[in-house]
């Protein structure tokens, strides 16, 4: 133990303190964003993903498009300059925005098909595209930044299309009667159709 205590007050030592408050900050949002996580999954009731989607689609992209709409008039409360500075931006943004909900109508469509697989492929396909091409283009500012998280749902959208259209629906089942299924098949059945037996 006092060759790992020594090792860490040594690095604490020879370690700038921008990196040491750094690092004390990155690990107390990790362990705070953890925290709420737990508990919110342990409080709140489960949301089934078509109540997630209607809630996206009823309140979440109107919301998201009416902000975009007035985003001008707020940013001009501080000012002119700034207003000018974010306007282009925002208005990249409200047009992606169309992108992104285009993409969430295949996300729905990929789970209703139950290809839980291309879904989760399609989710990581779009997260890495994000970041590279946010990544790619925010050095040219802002305006660039946006145009970035545009192109990556333009991509990830035509992408999802092509998933859409080359694969196949879930699971496939053999043509057998009821009564010659295997019990475990019959159980799996009842369970997917939401009459679990818990």
């Amino acid at each position: 133990f006092n060759v790992v205590a020594a090792g860490v007050v040594g690095i604490w030592l020879f370690m700038s303190f921008e990196v040491v408050v750094g690092l004390f900050w990155f690990t107390a949002k990790v362990f705070t964003f953890a925290f709420i996580y737990v508990w919110m999954r342990g409080t709140l009731p489960r949301v089934r993903i078509d109540q997630l989607m209607g809630f996206a689609w009823k309140w979440l992209l109107p919301a998201s498009l009416l902000l975009a709409a007035i985003a001008p008039f707020i940013l001009g409360a501080f000012g002119p300059t700034y207003a000018a500075e974010a306007t282009g931006p925002c208005r990249v943004l409200a047009l992606s925005a169309l992108l992104s909900a285009g993409n969430y109508l295949l996300d729905a469509l990929l789970v209703a098909r139950d290809r839980s697989t291309a879904y989760v492929f399609m989710n990581g396909a779009n997260a890495a595209l994000v970041l590279g091409c946010v990544g790619a283009l925010l050095p040219y500012g802002l305006t660039g930044g946006a145009a970035g998280w545009a192109l990556a749902q333009g991509i990830s959208l035509i992408l999802g299309l092509l998933v859409l259209a080359t694969g196949h629906t879930g699971r496939h089942h053999l043509a057998v009667s009821p009564a010659q299924a295997p019990l475990d098949a019959r159980l799996a059945d009842w369970e997917v159709a939401g009459r679990g037996l818990y």
